[in-house]
């Protein structure tokens, strides 16, 4: 390997490191803002919890239904099973969302 190399190799492992860093750091800010919400010692702001909240819900909807997928090519004989995960994964975001909308909007 030839010092261009390397140093390139460098750079990219900086930069790497740098946005694991970064996505650590705001996960870590928003599980505190909750804590302090939940502890009383910061006012609720609706629109920053829904914020907080929405990305882990797509995310478990997302890897609930590519297991569900999975479900679906390694047990071919029960393709059924992988339709009410999905299903369920849909019905609880979309729940979880509306309860979001009519608490940050209690007029809606």
């Amino acid at each position: 390997m030839t010092n261009e190399e390397q140093s390139q190799r460098g750079w990219r492992e900086l930069a790497r490191d740098a946005g694991v860093n970064v996505v650590a750091n705001l996960i870590a800010a928003a599980i505190i803002y909750l804590l302090a919400v939940a502890g009383g010692y910061l006012n609720a702001n609706p629109w920053i919890i829904a914020g907080i909240l929405t990305p882990p819900l797509i995310l478990a909807g997302v890897a609930a239904m590519l297991y569900a997928l999975a479900l679906l090519g390694r047990w071919g004989r029960w393709p059924w099973l992988a339709l009410p995960v999905v299903l369920l994964v849909l019905a609880g975001t979309v729940v979880v969302l509306i309860y979001l909308h009519k608490w940050a909007d209690p007029t809606w």
